[in-house]
């Protein structure tokens, strides 16, 4: 990555000599959360409509040797995601703009580090933020609609096997004498796959409203 100069003092960054010009080579930071992935990534919603200054990169599950890169810097993550900076030239506003994230996560929760080489202490003071967590009322309504997504679910299950099943037979030229296979498609295997379509459904929609909460708070 290509460097960058600003001038800076001991109190905005704490590896910059007092007055000088420093020059920052890597403008990227590494945030490893003690929280879920999905918890992780509510607040992260929550600060990119706060701090446009930095770029928040989706909160991801670990992989390799990430859990133990993490508990180097004392923290057993759960969650990383990636912190980089809009306006390379707004350095100076980079400690304010991490101690906000430390904030929102609480220091328990949550070890900055640049790169994977230097962990950015919390700033002393700082109480960690609540939680963001659905009303009741934001719960009925998703349980509402994951009703309904189970409802149309098995309507949408019910009719494919059995308009799947007409055409078939129109298409072999089936002939059902008894209709034996015609009741059997109609009674059973229509509601089977409906009722199996719906829990698909509903569980999709409880799934994916869950996500537009936690991000709207």
């Amino acid at each position: 990555m290509t460097g960058v100069t600003a001038r800076m003092s001991s109190r905005m960054y704490p590896r910059a000599p007092n007055g000088n010009r420093i020059v920052i080579v890597a403008i990227d930071y590494f945030g490893h959360s003690a929280l879920p992935p999905d918890q992780t990534e509510a607040l992260l919603a929550r600060l990119r409509r706060e701090h446009p200054l930095l770029r928040f990169h989706p909160a991801s599950r670990l992989e390799f040797f990430d859990a133990e890169i993490a508990r180097e810097f004392g923290i057993e993550a759960r969650a990383k995601f990636m912190v980089s900076l809009h306006d390379k030239e707004r350095i100076g506003e980079v400690p304010e703009a991490l101690a906000a994230v430390y904030q929102a996560f609480g220091p328990d929760h949550l070890v900055i580090t640049e790169g994977h080489d230097r962990a950015i202490p919390p700033p002393p003071g700082f109480p960690a933020m609540p939680k963001p967590e659905p009303h009741r009322g934001q719960n009925g309504g998703r349980f509402l609609l994951s009703v309904l997504g189970f409802i149309g679910g098995w309507i949408a299950g019910y009719l494919a096997i059995v308009l799947g099943y007409m055409i078939w037979a129109e298409a072999t030229a089936f002939f059902d004498r008894e209709g034996a296979t015609s009741m059997g498609v109609l009674f059973f295997m229509g509601p089977a796959g409906g009722f199996v379509t719906g829990i698909l459904a509903a569980a999709i929609t409880w799934r994916l409203r869950g996500r537009r909460l936690r991000a709207t708070l």
